[in-house]
């Protein structure tokens, strides 16, 4: 549910955010009608943080390319629709990136990203921290979140998410009506 505009700094309506001062945990997970992917916690090869190139070696070539070419265990269409991808740095909008998408049958989808009205999986994603946040334990280090975070990840059902992907159409004409403002997704 969306909060109310008087109720912006209720403190239930706020989503807290897990930072251990020491480290950032990197996961990728996507999501489509009935289906959801396995989780890939990211490893950074370098010394600066989780890169473009540990993105498409970790995730695109392994995972999501295999997906839309009905390999390694997927069904023709289990990827199905387009690939769309939220504001993570290393997904990255660079040119290697979009030959190599293109190269493994990766059909984007070309939006703002970091308009989670056009990004259902940001309304999972919220599920699961708001599912985190209510613990009688809330985790504590980058070991403890990550396992939170593969235990609220294995907990979701399609009832869950599917409404999120029902409601694109709505969301669409939603998204105009408001000429690109905010809306209540």
């Amino acid at each position: 549910m969306t909060r109310l505009q008087s109720e912006r700094y209720h403190d239930d309506c706020i989503q807290h955010t897990f930072h251990s001062g020491r480290a950032s945990v990197g996961v990728w997970s996507a999501m489509i009608y009935n289906w959801k992917s396995e989780l890939v916690f990211l490893k950074p090869t370098g010394k600066k943080g989780i890169t473009c190139n540990d993105y498409l070696e970790q995730v695109l070539k392994p995972v999501v390319g295999p997906a839309f070419q009905g390999q390694k265990g997927y069904k023709k269409g289990d990827a199905g629709g387009l690939y769309v991808e939220d504001g993570a740095p290393w997904h990255g909008v660079n040119k290697v990136l979009r030959e190599s998408k293109k190269e493994l049958g990766i059909p984007r989808h070309d939006r703002l990203a970091q308009s989670p009205d056009l990004n259902p999986i940001e309304n999972v994603w919220r599920i699961m921290k708001q599912r985190i946040k209510a613990r009688t334990y809330v985790p504590g280090t980058v070991n403890e979140m990550r396992k939170a975070v593969q235990q609220e990840w294995a907990r979701l059902r399609p009832v869950d998410f599917n409404q999120f992907v029902d409601s694109m159409p709505e969301r669409i004409v939603e998204l105009q009506k408001r000429a690109g403002m905010q809306t209540r997704w």
